[in-house]
């Protein structure tokens, strides 16, 4: 929810674009907040009350907004909290499943009352994966599950082999040469660039083809893999958190050190919580969001709620996430989990370095290092990979570089963010290149 402030009038909306272009049919100007362009460029999208305009804040995460005595007010109506109790794994594996079959039930029934068909998204992950399994164990088997993806990479084939022996109906879009990433402008009328576009156009890509007359929620495992599991990175729950932590792209960070934060988040994983999951990777739902309403069961605040108080030691390295797919849905933990490369019920593991490696994958770890084996953004072996894409699709190149050749001089108003971004696009990786072009299509529309 983002609001603004002229003329003795205050506005507010859910759509950036919307309010951007009222601003300035009312006379009102709009300039680029240089702090919320760096944090683009690093985060990849903003965060707390800042936008890429200085004249629109967000509402924060847990606030309202008070009209009192002629003055706009913010209060805190909520806090999220992660103080873990006493429970045994059994009972934590008991209480997840009831309260997650809960959540799931509410929102698929939302389909059922409008009389809309049940779509969900399936990836080669477990939350999009327990989402849909869960909705079909509870009854709702008349699915139409959607997955996009580079050909023939695990976020393809576990989908597909899911929702074939689950006898769903499944539609797959080929990501395949980044074609997608050619449209930033259109992606950017939607995210008003608040956000990298590439998070938005994949599966822009798809809905573009769809029709939603007939289908309901878009249901999905959002945020699943940090509630049940953490955002946590080593078992010290007091672990603070340094600015930075989580950003796509950490070079141009310090152009808006120090940064103060608005909101006191009491450790890591809160931070992270917010941050990145409240507000980063939910702007990625902007996409869906033009066509219907979508839903995660892993919001539930009851479920969300009682999955953060699960004491650590059992939800870290996805433990109790595992034994609660095992004990309660044991065909589920047959297929491979893309994160893994393995079986969920993959027995045989080693570690080194403290790093816990499935022993079918030690060959080409091994294989990786020297170099003879290739995974990551620069390969195929990846849902988006974006380097790859990059370097291997001509057209695809052109039409990036060509973008940034045109559009770069929009920003000589502001020489320093300029040169930075030059310096970003052309020595940076793919996913900085995208940073960069979001940017640009903010500047070029508004």
């Amino acid at each position: 929810m983002y609001y603004a402030e002229y003329n003795n009038h205050i506005v507010f909306s859910n759509n950036y674009t919307g309010l951007v272009n009222h601003l300035k049919k009312n006379g009102k100007k709009v300039t680029l907040n240089e702090q919320g362009a760096y944090l683009l460029l690093s985060y990849g999208y903003v965060f707390e009350d800042i936008t890429i305009t200085n004249e629109i804040k967000r509402l924060m995460v847990g606030y309202c907004a008070l009209f009192q005595n002629n003055k706009l007010n913010f209060e805190k109506f909520y806090t999220l909290t992660n103080t873990p109790i006493d429970i045994s794994e059994n009972e934590a594996i008991e209480q997840i499943d009831k309260r997650f079959r809960e959540a799931v039930q509410l929102a698929i029934e939302k389909d059922k009352e409008y009389g809309y068909k049940h779509v969900a998204s399936l990836s080669g992950g477990l939350d999009s994966r327990m989402t849909v399994w869960v909705a079909h164990d509870l009854g709702y088997t008349g699915q139409l599950n959607l997955t996009f993806s580079q050909s023939n990479y695990l976020d393809e084939t576990i989908p597909k082999k899911i929702a074939s022996d689950l006898k769903h109906e499944w539609l797959f879009k080929a990501l395949d040469n980044g074609n997608f990433l050619k449209n930033i402008d259109e992606t950017t009328q939607i995210t008003g660039g608040n956000v990298l576009y590439y998070g938005l156009a994949h599966g822009l890509s798809l809905y573009n083809y769809l029709n939603f007359e007939k289908l309901g929620i878009m249901h999905s495992g959002q945020l699943g893999d940090v509630v049940i599991s953490t955002f946590y990175s080593t078992l010290n729950k007091d672990k603070q958190f340094n600015f930075g932590d989580g950003a796509y792209s950490k070079k141009l960070l310090s152009a808006i050190k120090p940064f103060t934060f608005k909101e006191n988040y009491p450790n890591e994983e809160i931070f992270k919580m917010y941050i990145r999951g409240f507000y980063g990777a939910n702007q990625g739902l902007y996409g869906i969001m033009n066509y219907t309403e979508t839903y995660s069961p892993f919001y539930d605040i009851d479920f969300m709620e009682f999955a953060l108080s699960i004491p650590l030691k059992l939800r870290f390295n996805h433990y109790i996430y595992k034994k609660w797919i095992m004990t309660k849905y044991p065909k589920a933990a047959n297929y491979i989990w893309e994160s893994d490369k393995v079986s969920v019920n993959y027995p045989y593991w080693v570690k080194i370095k403290g790093k816990r490696i499935p022993l079918s994958q030690l060959p080409t770890k091994i294989l990786s290092k020297l170099g003879i084996a290739k995974y990551g953004l620069n390969t195929k072996n990846n849902m988006n990979p974006l380097e790859y894409w990059y370097n291997t699709n001509p057209e695809l190149k052109k039409v990036m570089d060509g973008y940034f050749n045109e559009n770069i001089e929009l920003l000589n108003e502001y020489p320093q963010l300029k040169k930075d971004c030059e310096r970003l696009y052309v020595r940076g990786k793919g996913s900085e290149k995208v940073q960069v072009l979001s940017l640009l299509g903010f500047q070029k529309h508004f």
